[in-house]
């Protein structure tokens, strides 16, 4: 948790994998989750990397060390908080002063994480991922 607000789109990544005697390997990251897991505290984040010899396998552990850079950022969501208007406009329900707020977005592309929202949010504002469907304009939330 404490990281993941310095990750960057684009970043560039060093990836180790000890159980391959170290192997390294680098990437850039291309989707940053915005969501954590409750249990884990952990936010996905993926950084496609060459397998060619066929050595990675699924479950491996490794060290990723994030380089510095300067990136851009995308804001990925979980497809259903992200709805259609009756006007053809997409929305999402942000939170401010425990009110609920309709925020129109402009999405881009569909990943395995989510859908990305290219314009209408920034990166502290609060989305409301639980409960979106009993909202409407200025709803008083109790923020758990």
């Amino acid at each position: 948790e404490n990281v993941i607000s310095s990750i960057k789109f684009g970043q560039k990544a060093k990836i180790s994998i000890s159980a391959l005697d170290n192997m390294e390997l680098e990437g850039q990251v291309d989707m940053k989750g915005i969501v954590s897991n409750l249990i884990t505290h952990t936010y996905n984040i993926n950084i496609p990397i060459a397998n060619k010899d066929k050595k990675l396998m699924p479950g491996m552990i490794c060290k990723v060390q994030f380089v510095s850079g300067d990136t851009s950022q995308v804001i990925v969501l979980p497809v259903q908080v992200v709805k259609l208007s009756h006007t053809g406009e997409y929305f999402v329900w942000t939170v401010k002063n425990n009110k609920a707020h309709k925020r129109i977005v402009e999405i881009g592309e569909l990943t395995d994480f989510g859908i990305v929202v290219q314009r209408g949010l920034q990166e502290n504002d609060t989305v409301i991922v639980k409960g979106y469907q009993k909202v409407s304009e200025n709803t008083q939330l109790i923020i758990q």
